[in-house]
């Protein structure tokens, strides 16, 4: 039994080794080692009116880690998105965000806990109640992560879950996140995952300022070209909002380990 708990925490390892933006999880990267993912977004809100969509955004995303020492992993990522939908084409919006994960625990089965500091500022200004995301607060952001591998039927896994609190200064509200992964190897060379992204906002914003609750699942099937580049398809569905328009997300992914 202690063998395949082992096993399927080596296989979490190896499949954390390559996750990126969406799986970065609570896996620190080996001293040295990097990646890096750039993503591809399409984004549409449900239409309410005689448009065909009330809110559609395409946003450009790069997305990197570095190992610096061993249990600390240094991280950034920058989002650039334009408006293409009738009520506001050409508007920008973006943010820059960047990070610091370290280890503090990981058991004999390979699982492993971390925490996280970071925090983001606002590429260019713009708001939408139907793009949460899309304003000029700061954020100050603290996480606890969890991640173990797991041993299926369909193949090697992991499981990892990440609750986060998120502070803005600014008009935004302040927001609680959690968000879980599944992932497996279901084939050689193939990556499968559902995650579950959930935001509770705080109901504290400056009146008039972003405040909604949102969760939304993602399922995202990966494969690999060569052996350190792996190429991902992602839809994701709203499942439950407030204060924001339902919407749904495609996405082309391209990671990169170094």
């Amino acid at each position: 039994m202690k063998s395949i708990t082992r096993r399927a925490g080596l296989c979490a390892g190896i499949l954390a080794s390559i996750a990126g933006e969406a799986t970065a999880g609570a896996w620190t990267r080996a001293p040295g080692e990097g990646f890096v993912s750039q993503t591809m977004r399409y984004f549409a809100t449900e239409p309410t009116t005689s448009r065909d969509v009330d809110f559609a955004r395409a946003s450009l995303g790069l997305y990197a880690e570095y190992g610096l020492i061993e249990g600390l992993t240094l991280g950034g990522e920058a989002d650039q998105g334009m408006r293409l939908d009738d009520g506001g084409f050409g508007a920008q919006d973006g943010r820059l965000r960047g990070f610091a994960r370290v280890r503090l625990w990981t058991g004999e089965a390979g699982d492993v806990a971390s925490v996280e500091a970071g925090g983001s500022i606002p590429l260019s200004g713009f708001t939408s109640p139907a793009a949460p995301g899309g304003d000029e607060s700061y954020e100050i952001r603290l996480s606890a992560l969890y991640g173990r591998g797991l041993d299926s039927p369909l193949g090697p896994g992991w499981a990892d879950g990440i609750l986060s609190y998120a502070k803005f200064v600014g008009d935004r509200a302040d927001e609680i996140k959690l968000d879980l992964t599944f992932g497996l190897r279901p084939a050689p060379g193939f990556l499968a995952m559902a995650q579950l992204f959930a935001t509770k906002g705080l109901r504290n914003q400056a009146f008039g300022g972003p405040d909604f609750d949102l969760a939304k699942v993602q399922l995202s099937l990966g494969y690999e070209i060569g052996e350190t580049r792996t190429i991902l398809l992602g839809f994701a569905r709203d499942v439950l909002t407030r204060g924001t328009s339902d919407g749904y997300e495609v996405s082309l992914a391209l990671w990169t380990r170094f």
